[in-house]
């Protein structure tokens, strides 16, 4: 799981995922969640 989120927000951060329609908060939330994950 890690790593599909590590993917999808470098991806996203690259302009590679259309992420217009995904609210900036659900973004956030990838990275949170990430975050929890990881610690």
């Amino acid at each position: 799981m890690v790593l599909a989120l590590e993917r999808w927000l470098k991806w996203a951060d690259l302009g590679l995922m259309k992420t217009e329609n995904i609210p900036d908060p659900s973004i956030d939330r990838f990275q949170e969640k990430l975050e929890e994950i990881c610690r």
